[in-house]
């Protein structure tokens, strides 16, 4: 039987979101994300004195082909920066008929979606099951004080677009007001 059709088995963690065994695992720092948040834009040259880590995203690697489907889980960490909220880098997806399910296990969050000139924010809680239609960008941001655990289900051919998102950004952002509350504001 050829191993790239060959059903796979993972562990998935409810509790820490880790995937076991993962094909793919990457770290997102704040280094990673610079241009995304308002507060670079005055800092964007200067060193960083603190590099946390804001998110981690695991992956069961598929062959990229149509039909086969991408299991993943994303980890994002409280904290913000500059009073905007952690969060992801935010994409489309490169193939613009490819459409997404989001699962949040864990914390609490927005997520954040757009589509020409609109944009729409969910709440993510456990057991919030979204639907991001096929050409939408989106976004997880964590606005609680653990952990925001998600879990995503996506067409492996999808491909991932970020560079609109690092571009032209989104046209809400997330930040904390004075109660420490989310606000959502539009991007200026």
């Amino acid at each position: 039987m050829d191993a790239l059709n060959y059903p796979l088995s993972s562990y998935y963690d409810f509790q820490t979101g880790q995937i076991v065994p993962r094909d793919s695992y990457r770290q997102i720092h704040l280094s990673d994300m610079r241009g995304y948040y308002l507060a670079d834009r005055e800092t964007l040259h200067e060193p960083l004195k603190e590099d946390p880590l804001l998110y981690e995203v695991y992956e069961c690697q598929v062959p990229a082909k149509p039909g086969e489907m991408v299991p993943c889980s994303t980890i994002i960490h409280p904290g913000s920066v500059g009073g905007e909220f952690y969060m992801t880098k935010g994409h489309y997806h490169s193939d613009t008929n490819a459409a997404e399910i989001y699962c949040c296990l864990r914390g609490h969050g927005l997520l954040l979606m757009q589509h020409g000139g609109q944009c729409l924010v969910e709440t993510m809680k456990p057991g919030a099951l979204v639907y991001v239609p096929a050409g939408w960008a989106h976004r997880s941001v964590n606005v609680g004080s653990e952990d925001l655990i998600i879990f995503a289900i996506y067409p492996a051919d999808a491909g991932h677009d970020y560079g609109a998102i690092r571009e032209k950004g989104f046209l809400k952002r997330v930040l904390r007001g004075p109660d420490g509350s989310p606000v959502v504001h539009e991007a200026s």
